[in-house]
């Protein structure tokens, strides 16, 4: 293989490629390939990089620059670089024609004579006047290169930042460069006008390109960065970009006002909901309230009603004498004579009182037919239970429907544990004044007279009552809705209680005595005969058998 050689060269061959006091760096092809070079090896064989780096821009003489190739493939600036750093070039290398083309861009007029022999072209050369770049080079910490420029300062665009001093001797570089710049002047008049025509062509190219991108930009605005010159936009382009971005606050502005009224207007219906809810809320607690107070109106109405029909009753009693005399049944299971002839002598001690008569239930109970005979009954038991206590209390209720007077002697009737207690219908709370109590008391007590009706007919003429040695009684304290108490033992128990007929809808009344009704005439361990028990017996008989009208009547 022959080679051509150019002695002076050889001495730089060891810095091809070599980072070493390198201040140049291409960045070459696509995808790129790094390459280091040295300015004054370059600057020596290309009048391009002598003219960009030295003469043109005495300022980047100092600086280390960077340049990126991107229309050139990375071995033939390989073989370039290597050619300017030894002289060498292979003869028979498949890149002539490319290298012969970086020759004439670079302006390297050693290497185009050679590629002209080898290829067999003319080697007539004229002299390069205008260099032409193949690409824009890059900054360290600097804006991008502006691509726009005027086609008289089209060297300019290669401008570069130092990031570094080449230590090599100033004398040195001169001389060589003087040397090489001799023979390149003289290779350069020698170019024929073939090649100048090429060149000629590529630059009128290359500023048409510069002149149709300039047609629509104005004065170029030059900034000074640490004592570097910066290209900027166009001072038309600055107002633009000022104007876009005073429109683009203004429409934000805008944007965060409209947002801000729909917030207050969402916040106000927000409000306005609320508030109607609120007043929806209130009226209907108004109406809840009114209902309520409407259902209490009622039930004070009904009271008032009640408390008056009673107490004209009450009054009609104590004014108006009952046209006839009363008849008394005495419902019972006691089998002793002698008991109930103490009791009907009790009862008949009253003037209103005509006949008092024995209806035994103790075999069988009485008919209906039987009993509504009598304008009230007393019901009590002793030792012997009622034959059916069902049909007792059964009876009862419809008697008392019926309008008939009801007096039960709560003792052994309403005794919850005594087998002889009545049962059925009567017990129902809507009846009795007073509930079952399973608890017998049978200690000595009597009358508390603090705690008594007062003007109650059951009252009338009642001023004392002994209960006697044993006191029989049930322990009830409180008494059932729509019921009264007339009068309490002292121990605080119940000792007569009357059930409103309009809340329990009967035409009769029902009267509780806790108390059994023989007197201590017959036994001196029942209520002392000497204080006024057969009053509350005889009183208590009248006033059910009373009757004002028969609306209850069933």
């Amino acid at each position: 293989m022959t080679t051509y050689s150019l002695p002076f060269s050889e001495m730089f061959e060891e810095y091809f490629n070599s980072p070493e006091f390198s201040d140049l760096l291409f960045y070459v092809g696509d995808p790129t390939e790094n390459f280091y070079a040295h300015r004054i090896i370059l600057a020596s064989s290309s009048e391009f990089f002598s003219q960009s780096l030295y003469i043109t821009n005495p300022d980047l003489s100092l600086m280390r620059v960077e340049f990126t190739l991107k229309g050139v493939q990375p071995e033939v600036f390989k073989e370039y670089l290597k050619f300017c750093y030894t002289g060498a070039l292979n003869p028979k290398s498949k890149n002539l024609q490319a290298l012969r083309k970086l020759s004439i861009q670079f302006q390297t007029p050693t290497l185009l004579n050679l590629c002209n022999r080898f290829l067999s072209i003319p080697t007539t050369i004229s002299a390069f006047s205008i260099p032409v770049p193949l690409s824009k080079p890059i900054f360290y910490n600097t804006e991008d290169y502006e691509e726009e420029k005027n086609p008289n300062t089209i060297v300019n665009d290669f401008k570069k930042k130092n990031v570094g001093n080449l230590n090599l001797d100033l004398k040195k570089q001169t001389t060589i460069l003087n040397k090489e710049q001799e023979q390149q002047n003289l290779s350069t008049q020698k170019l024929n006008g073939h090649e100048n025509q090429i060149i000629e062509k590529e630059i009128e190219k290359e500023i048409g390109k510069v002149k149709e991108k300039n047609e629509n930009k104005h004065e170029i605005v030059i900034e000074k960065v640490d004592g570097n010159e910066i290209e900027k936009q166009t001072k038309r382009e600055i107002e633009k970009e000022k104007d876009n971005d005073k429109d683009k606050d203004q429409e934000k502005q805008k944007e965060k006002q409209e947002i801000v009224i729909e917030k207050e207007k969402e916040i106000h219906k927000e409000k306005e909901i609320e508030k109607e809810k609120e007043i929806e809320k209130e009226k209907e607690i108004e109406k809840e309230t009114e209902k309520e107070k409407e259902i209490q109106r009622e039930k004070d109405r009904r009271k008032r009603t009640q408390v008056y029909y009673q107490e004209s009753q009450e009054k009609l009693f104590h004014y108006f004498k009952p046209v006839r005399k009363i008849r008394i049944a005495i419902v019972t299971g006691e089998r002793d004579i002698s008991y109930l002839q103490n009791v009907s002598n009790l009862i008949l001690k009253s003037d209103t009182i005509e006949s008092v008569k024995v209806l035994r239930a103790s075999t069988e109970t009485p008919t209906f037919n039987e009993l509504k005979k009598f304008d009230a009954a007393l019901i009590y038991t002793s030792d012997e239970p009622f034959h059916d206590s069902v049909a007792i209390g059964d009876l009862l209720v419809r008697y008392v429907k019926d309008g008939g007077g009801c007096v039960i002697a709560s003792i052994n009737c309403l005794d919850s544990s005594d087998d002889k207690q009545i049962d059925g219908g009567i017990i129902n709370k809507r009846f009795l004044p007073i509930e079952k109590s399973p608890a017998l008391i049978n200690q000595k007590s009597n009358l508390n007279k603090k705690k008594i009706l007062q003007n109650h007919p059951i009252m009338k003429n009642v001023n004392n009552f002994d209960g006697g040695n044993y006191s029989f009684r049930i322990e009830t304290k409180t008494i059932n809705e729509g019921a009264k108490i007339i009068a309490t033992w002292h121990d605080g128990c119940i000792l007569a209680a009357e059930m409103s007929p309009r809340h329990a809808q009967i035409a009769g009344r029902i009267v509780v005595l806790n108390f059994w009704p023989p007197s201590s005439e017959i036994d001196p361990n029942c209520w002392d005969s000497k204080s006024d028990g057969h009053l509350l017996i005889s009183n208590s008989l009248e006033y059910v058998s009373f009757k004002l009208n028969n609306e209850f009547k069933c």
